[in-house]
């Protein structure tokens, strides 16, 4: 069902799945998101960001054995999860002062369906052993206690089957390590 957002004065008429023409609101099944009853998004301003064609403008590396080629790595994960079908150089930053990734913009993420879509990597490396444990405990129960009160059950689904997949994924390329 279509459902008009009344957040700006373009007043678009959403279609299920997709989102305003400002990508900040989404109809998740004929629902507009809003932040504690207000429609609207949430934003945070990180202090002395840079983005992450600035990064290696700079010549610093952002896939190498280093931190950021490390935090990039669970960002990849984290994405093929969430379906952020958007991930680009603006929409990385990075604080050089604590050496921290920053992901933002999140607006076309938590789609429903159930394909894993293979990050492109220059050089796969296998996850480390914590995050190949995290990813083995994420079932739907706990996906349901972490975040069942903010997405559909649809969304909930979705993202149980692509951690499914996903680990199908990286066992089946040596990308996983084994359990302990």
């Amino acid at each position: 069902m279509k459902v008009q957002c009344e957040l700006c004065p373009k007043m678009c008429l959403i279609q299920p799945g997709q989102s305003g023409e400002c990508r900040v609101r989404i109809n998740i099944d004929g629902v507009l998101r809003t932040v504690d009853g207000t429609e609207g998004s949430v934003q945070l301003w990180i202090e002395n960001a840079v983005r992450g064609d600035t990064v290696e403008q700079m010549g610093l590396e952002r896939n190498g054995p280093g931190l950021f080629g490390a935090q990039r790595q669970l960002m990849h994960v984290f994405d093929v999860i969430i379906f952020n079908i958007d991930r680009n150089d603006r929409n990385e930053l990075y604080t050089l002062t604590d050496q921290k990734l920053h992901l933002i913009d999140h607006s076309r993420a938590f789609r429903t369906p159930h394909e894993v879509v293979p990050p492109s990597l220059p050089e796969p490396r296998p996850v480390s052993s914590e995050t190949a444990a995290r990813l083995r405990r994420l079932d739907r129960h706990e996906l349901d206690r972490l975040i069942g009160d903010l997405l559909t059950p649809r969304q909930l689904e979705a993202v149980a089957v692509r951690r499914d997949a996903l680990l199908v994924v990286l066992d089946a390329h040596g990308l996983l390590p084994d359990a302990d």
